[in-house]
């Protein structure tokens, strides 16, 4: 945990800056973190204090927080801006990058973001502006930000000739998908509302999707429960699996299925997922998770499956709108298809809410290339690797580079120098 007390040019206000690195001081933070999020109207559960503990219980040392603390209310928090850091090795640069990332980057969150003090923001985003000058790193990437505004005045409070400033677009499928649009639907007070504001046509196709739930072969949902949850998360990801296997390397596809495995056992045990799953004949044929999140009445749908040999072309269209018709009975405000503007989504009668992505650059090269004094251990590592591997030139680069941070630490005024240091211990 490091500390820094300074002004802002705009008011002079006083403002007390704390990194948190460690979980004990992250376990410290919750009530004032709570409190925030609470007052927030652009927070919600990816920006909450349980989702982000537990990313940064398995991640050790791969994270930390910028808190700004109230100076008009100490043991209160002003704003909130949760990373992911590490060091980075580039073959094609030959160097090392120290880079910071939204913490959503730690585990499939849907978004990232700034938890901030709705009456403060242009205050405490040039703060936080002002606290990421003075730490070492060489680039900074936000994405999945839901505002907007306040990356943009994030960015504004950067100092131009230190810092270069990109907005870059984020597509897949070849740019046919824009990851930067999340679908909505703002649900209303019961499903006759709903389906009355869609197309007679689509409302037809949704009511034939309904009868299969009472066809020949009916089919059931059901929910996951701690005696089953574990089967049922393995199937739907034996299912979805089967789906992209000839569309993804296998590599990637086992990677994938990692990392949702690990995001539903997070939820799971976090108390905020709703994964109704379909089965007909004892047998499951499809599912969707979602994050249901109680404080915003937001549900998110994250990751879906059926069976590839499914007669039913209706299937998925029963899939969603059974899911919304739960949200509604349970008041839920919107329902979310998640990131990528895929044309099915607009079918349910859903609305693009506009995602933000910025990237940051040190401009200064000498500073871009100091490695944080905590890193050195994994710079040796990969110094070490280097020669093994014969790479002379990428190992001379590196050894450099070592060099140069260390004579940076070394001959500058250490605590100017360190600003938040990484490891919360003195020079």
């Amino acid at each position: 945990m490091n500390d820094m007390t300074a002004t802002t040019a705009q008011n002079d206000m006083p403002i007390q800056i704390e990194v948190v690195e460690e979980m004990s001081a992250m376990h410290s933070l919750r009530p004032a973190w709570d409190a925030l999020l609470a007052r927030d109207p652009d927070s919600g559960f990816y920006l909450s204090w349980e989702w982000m503990a537990s990313l940064f219980e398995d991640n050790p040392g791969n994270w930390c927080v910028l808190c700004l603390w109230d100076p008009t209310a100490p043991d209160a928090l002003c704003g909130v801006l949760p990373m992911r850091r590490r060091l980075y090795w580039s073959k094609s640069r030959r160097a090392f990058q120290t880079q910071l990332a939204g913490a959503a980057k730690l585990g499939l969150g849907e978004f990232c973001g700034i938890l901030c003090d709705p009456q403060r923001e242009r205050w405490t985003t040039a703060a936080l502006a002002l606290a990421l000058n003075q730490m070492t790193w060489s680039h900074l990437s936000l994405r999945y930000e839901p505002t907007g505004r306040r990356l943009r005045m994030l960015a504004a409070s950067l100092p131009k000739e230190d810092f270069s400033v990109k907005w870059p677009d984020y597509t897949i499928n070849d740019g046919a998908t824009n990851q930067l649009v999340l679908p909505q639907i703002e649900l209303p007070a019961t499903m006759e509302e709903y389906l009355a504001s869609l197309s007679r046509n689509r409302r037809q196709k949704l009511t034939r999707a309904r009868r299969l739930m009472s066809g020949d072969a009916p089919m059931q949902i059901r929910l996951p429960e701690p005696e089953t949850f574990e089967g049922m998360r393995d199937t739907v990801l034996t299912l979805w699996q089967a789906r992209w296997a000839e569309e993804m390397s296998t590599k990637r596809l086992e990677n994938l299925v990692g990392y949702y495995g690990t995001f539903l056992d997070r939820v799971w045990k976090l108390g905020v997922l709703y994964m109704p799953t379909l089965w007909q004949n004892d047998e499951m044929i499809g599912a969707l998770a979602h994050v249901a999140d109680q404080g915003t009445k937001r549900m998110t749908f994250v990751v879906g499956a059926r069976r590839t040999d499914a007669k039913d072309s209706e299937l998925g269209l029963l899939q969603h709108g059974l899911a919304i018709e739960h949200a509604i009975g349970e008041a839920f405000k919107f329902y979310d298809f998640g990131h990528g503007d895929e044309p099915y989504k607009y079918s349910y009668g859903a609305t693009d809410k506009q995602l933000a992505y910025v990237e940051v650059s040190r401009r200064n090269a000498q500073e871009a290339q100091t490695i944080e004094l905590s890193y050195f251990p994994t710079a040796l590592r990969r110094l070490q690797r280097l020669l093994g591997s014969g790479d002379i030139k990428g190992a001379t680069s590196a050894a450099a580079q070592l060099e140069h941070s260390a004579r940076a630490w070394e001959g500058n005024n250490a605590e100017d120098r360190r600003g938040f240091g990484s490891d919360g211990s003195a020079d």
